[in-house]
């Protein structure tokens, strides 16, 4: 992904040399960072130029020697002072100043960690403008973490650069068995290439991602300098190398350049997303040979550092941001091509596609057969967090490894370990988490773009030195905290703890919604305190060092901040203690209410509120409901007992009730104990679907007794109790538009029948309806020789077709800006339901005896639909998924199986828009949905989205304890 913002902290910036670049707003060299320093910006009169070690990374049994060079004027007898500096205060970012995660953040404000050590030297400069001198075995501590280097000459204070202390790496890493990946644009000049290759390895890392490019001249030659000192580079710092096939020789493709794609402008040169930069087809053979000879030079039967191939980066249909513009069947030719040529070379040479688990099935999978599991080794993701992960579960149902190549977010030191061991937790193998620009930067006086380490650096080092070889086997504890992610086998004197107080939701911004245990994980503070007097367990911070050293008794706070435990006896024994150790100050409960099942007013009516005790012990509480007016309960209040991780179902009997017009039902919960106490709030609703059979024509006259359920968008949750009690048309008059919808459900022998009312922003002109649509429609062909811009295109490139590019997009299926073409479903004003009727999760395993439910991504969908209007006042039902139905985007030309997505037989549907109100109804016959019973009592899962295609949607779930 493209990257644009810097980060960060303290001397990150890029600095023009003469004079320093130290702009009020750099994010680096900050004047709030340099302000905790007491130092002023570095410059390029008094300045550092290097040391004894790559990178400024040194072990800890290494001296330290540093390269300076002074300015003649002012005094001679200077100190230096060492200055640990860590970003490990979440809670004090740089105001107003973009830090660099690549998906927005901004960055923290620099710490000191503990006292300076100040070391005093005095320097002989002579009658010249500047000296250059070299300071050996300075005074460094052994302790693990980064150092600023602050010049202190006659009470005058500059920063120089950052140092940093490193575990030794293990020697047994190879590129599967250690969890961070490297990022191979910190190879950025030739003659550095070497030095990057020991700033990785010292770093313990043993594997990166490098993008490569067809480097054959058009009469025949290969060109293999570049690549020839990469590999080399990597090969003598014992790392291998993950390579992405990009982009071909201009002289290879069509136009002799980026051919125009899907919204390309003249200004757009064929890039951002816009332009296809691969060969034709007709060479595929010749570029098939190339490949052979690449792996050939550079796999060495086994001793180079070629490690395996993916196709393309990020190949997203449409158009991808590095270049790709072609249809699926293209992938897949070539897909088969990088295989085929391989495997003229060695088997073992790993095969990888395609960026996203989205990419991979869609372009693979789509046809529902495993043809494609021959032609691939590992699964690749970009971004996918362990909220939205699935990816690993499909790569174990095919056999497959999968990997995280581009997860560019740990913007601060307790994000390193958060998000590695999360990833590695869904099932990833490995994991790159930054971008090298957030762990290294440059100083004036040098070109060096990667010169001085960041406080990432360490953290880095320490996750590689304790989970390198160590497989990811389980979270300790699957229904009570502390989160204890265990690294390597129960008994596994070398098998590591990673303890993670609270996790941090990880991923540029996601809602913190996102997490297990919602109301528990995000409840900040508390402690968990271990008996260590035998001395069995070891502590480590999160840069590696010893911590905790020689306490009997051992209090670590539920924060962030990773703390890596161990125990001679193996990561069971940890956890042993972890489970005996008592947690204090936490918010002990969930509290989980689900929707009436009943009405209200119906006899034996209850509201069901579940208790989960997220604390490592049993606890005995009050659990008090007020509920909504109108509402009495037989009893308000339960107690409850609840064993260590134990969830429990308490029935609160309504003895009297008054329905309410809009469905909405505003309670409050306390639960109160001596563990501790937690509230909740919600306003509930009559889930329910009562026997109805509507005429289905859009009007929903007949569904008039229906309770409905009314969910609103982007409304402060303080204003939502009050809201959600007010009527329809109450509410249209006071809310704006794409803010709200009403759903409501019945059902009849035969069919399941949805009703929706929504507010939509701009509604969008209907588009054609997807079934029968010619796909063909979306590439080039002829007609786009006539068609601006590629028209104006055409006019410098005489004698030729756009009819030579059949396999290109020409107009994106996401994005309508022709008329004529329908656009995919999901992008589209559109109301969309997904059912849960069973417990499997259909061709994917379970791994709920590994992680906790919910902690990623659960398939557990069944069916999937999406209604909407379509061109001339008709609407078209879409199924997008169901039992045995892959899971594809319906992009065109995606090849498909007996059992596909597509409109569904037999359905009754109608869409009318009214204004801007949207009215929906469907009837899905039973046929449709054969795992849900039609009948009294029947009960399934429900999400609801009301989708608007300019961005707004207003979803049913996730403001719910129970969806």
């Amino acid at each position: 992904m493209a990257c644009l913002s810097r980060l960060l902290v303290l001397l990150l910036a890029c600095f023009q040399l003469h004079p320093p670049a130290v702009s009020a707003d750099s994010p680096v060299v900050a004047k709030p960072a340099l302000g905790v320093l007491r130092a002023a910006a570095p410059d390029a009169s008094n300045r550092f130029v290097g040391s004894s070690a790559p990178g400024q990374l040194f072990f800890p049994d290494e001296s330290v020697d540093v390269r300076l060079v002074l300015a003649r004027e002012g005094a001679e007898d200077m100190v230096i002072e060492m200055q640990e500096i860590t970003l490990r205060d979440l809670d004090h970012r740089l105001d107003g100043m973009e830090g660099y995660t690549d998906g927005g953040g901004h960055a923290p404000v620099i710490e000191l960690a503990g006292a300076p050590i100040r070391h005093q030297f005095r320097a002989d400069l002579g009658s010249e403008a500047e000296t250059a001198l070299e300071l050996r075995d300075l005074p460094l501590p052994a302790r693990f973490g980064t150092y600023a280097l602050v010049l202190d000459r006659g009470g005058k204070r500059q920063l120089l650069a950052t140092v940093a202390r490193v575990p030794r790496p293990r020697p047994y890493g190879t590129i599967e068995n250690t969890p961070i990946l490297g990022e191979g644009a910190m190879l950025d000049e030739p003659d550095r290439y070497a030095q990057r290759g020991q700033q990785y390895a010292r770093m313990g890392v043993r594997g990166w991602r490098t993008e490569v490019s067809w480097s054959e001249r058009e009469d025949g030659s290969y060109d293999w300098s570049r690549y020839d000192a990469i590999f080399q580079a990597a090969e003598d710092s014992g790392i291998k190398i993950m390579v992405t096939l990009g982009t071909h020789p201009t002289w290879a493709q069509p136009f002799r350049g980026p051919t125009p794609a899907a919204g390309w402008r003249p200004t757009t040169g064929g890039y951002s997303g816009t332009g296809d930069w691969l060969t034709t087809p007709d060479l595929y053979e010749r570029y098939g040979r190339w490949i052979t000879a690449f792996c050939e030079r550079y796999w060495k039967d086994g001793r180079g550092a070629l490690w395996g191939l993916e196709n393309y980066n990020e190949p997203w249909e449409g158009g991808g941001i590095s270049g790709w513009a072609r249809d699926a069947l293209e992938y897949r030719k070539l897909q088969k091509l990088i295989a085929d040529s391989a495997r003229k070379v060695s088997p073992d040479i790993k095969l990888l596609a395609a960026s996203s688990i989205m990419n991979t099935e869609d372009k693979f999978y789509s046809d529902g057969s495993n043809e494609f599991d021959q032609y691939v080794d590992v699964f690749t993701d970009h971004y996918v967090v362990p909220a939205l992960s699935y990816g690993p579960m499909v790569a174990r149902a095919h056999g497959k490894a999968s990997v995280e190549t581009e997860t560019w977010l740990a913007s601060n030191e307790p994000l390193v370990a958060q998000a590695a061991s999360q990833f590695l937790a869904t099932g990833q193998g490995f994991i790159a988490p930054w971008d090298p620009r957030l762990i290294f930067d440059k100083l004036p006086g040098t070109q060096d773009a990667y010169f001085v380490p960041t406080p990432i650096v360490s953290p880095s080092a320490a996750f590689n030195y304790f989970v390198t070889g160590k497989r990811f086997e389980r979270f300790a504890f699957l229904t009570h905290l502390p989160w204890a992610l265990q690294f390597g086998k129960d008994d596994d004197a070398e098998g590591v703890v990673v303890l993670l107080g609270q996790l941090m939701t990880v991923g540029g911004g996601l809602d913190a919604r996102q997490r297990p245990w919602l109301q528990v994980d995000t409840s900040p503070g508390g402690t968990i305190t271990l008996d260590n007097a035998d001395g069995l367990l070891r502590f480590f911070d999160l840069n590696g060092n010893p911590a905790y050293v020689g306490q009997a008794s051992v209090t670590l706070p539920l924060s962030p901040l990773p703390v890596y435990v161990k125990s001679d006896r193996g990561p069971a024994a940890v956890a042993d203690r972890l489970r005996a150790g008592p947690i204090e100050g936490k918010r002990p409960v969930e509290i989980l209410p689900q929707d009436f099942s009943t009405l209200v007013t119906a006899p034996q009516a209850a509201l069901n509120v579940a208790l989960h005790n997220a604390l490592n012990r049993p606890i005995t509480g009050t659990l008090t409901v007020t509920p909504a007016e109108g509402i009495v309960l037989v009893s308000p209040q339960a107690t409850v007992e609840l064993g260590a991780g134990e969830t429990r179902t308490v029935a609160f009997e309504i003895s009297s009730a008054q329905s309410s017009a809009s469905n909405a039902y505003p309670f409050s919960f306390r639960f109160a104990s001596p563990d501790g106490s937690a509230e909740y709030a919600e306003v509930m609703n009559a889930a329910i679907a009562p026997r109805l059979t509507p005429i289905i024509d859009g009007a929903l006259d007949d569904w008039a007794s229906v309770p409905g359920v009314t969910i609103l968008g982007g409304v402060p949750q303080a204003e939502i109790t009050a809201l959600m009690q007010r009527p329809w048309l109450d509410l249209r008059d006071r809310l704006p538009s794409n803010s709200y919808a009403e759903f409501k459900l019945a059902w009849d022998e035969g069919f399941l029948y949805v009703a929706a009312r929504v507010r939509a922003s701009a509604p969008q002109p209907p588009s054609p309806p997807m079934a029968g649509r010619d796909e063909n429609q979306y590439f080039h062909s002829a007609t786009s020789d006539q068609r601006s811009p590629y028209r104006e295109f055409l006019a410098s490139h005489p004698s030729q077709s756009f009819a030579s590019v059949p396999y290109v997009y020409r107009d994106s299926p996401e994005i309508p800006t022709v008329p004529d073409l329908p656009f995919i479903p999901f992008r589209r004003d559109r109301l969309q339901i997904g059912l849960d009727v069973t417990d499997d999760w259909h061709d994917l395993a379970s791994d709920s005896d590994r992680v906790p439910y919910g902690f990623h991504a659960v398939p557990d969908t069944d069916y999937e639909y999406a209604l909407y209007m379509t061109r001339g006042g008709g609407s078209e039902l879409w199924r997008l998924l169901a039992p045995g139905v892959p899971r594809i985007h319906d992009f065109p030309r995606v090849p498909r199986g007996p059992r596909t997505t597509g409109p569904v037989p037999g359905a009754r549907n109608a869409v009318k828009l009214d204004g801007d109100v949207y009215t929906y109804e469907m009837a899905i016959p039973r046929d449709e949905l054969a795992n849900l019973s039609l009948a009294p009592g029947a009960r399934f899962g429900l999400t609801v989205r009301a989708g608007n295609q300019r961005g707004g949607n207003v979803d049913y779930g996730p403001g719910k304890a129970v969806s």
